[in-house]
């Protein structure tokens, strides 16, 4: 988990934002896996999509246990609506 503001973000998702919209969410996807890498003000890894999984430090959520779905309260919600939510 990532901790910005004493909120904790799951790392089963790569940003914030994307918890509040399903289809955004990605399938693989890596981060440098340095502490310091995150980004405070967009409460989120910086992170790099990918098109499958290339090594160990893939976020692989095909696999049990390291799914990105779930959270659907957002899907409903605008994107003005999702910032609000946020902040």
């Amino acid at each position: 988990m990532i901790t910005a503001n004493d909120e904790k973000v799951p790392t089963d998702v790569p940003t914030l934002s994307i918890i509040l919209n399903l289809n955004d969410r990605p399938i693989y996807w890596t981060r440098t896996f340095d502490d310091a890498d995150i980004n405070r003000i967009n409460v989120r890894w910086n992170y790099m999509l990918q098109y499958s999984k290339v090594n160990k430090n893939t976020y692989d959520t095909t696999l049990k246990g390291y799914g990105n779905a779930g959270h659907t309260f957002g899907d409903s919600l605008t994107e003005n609506e999702r910032k609000a939510v946020i902040e």
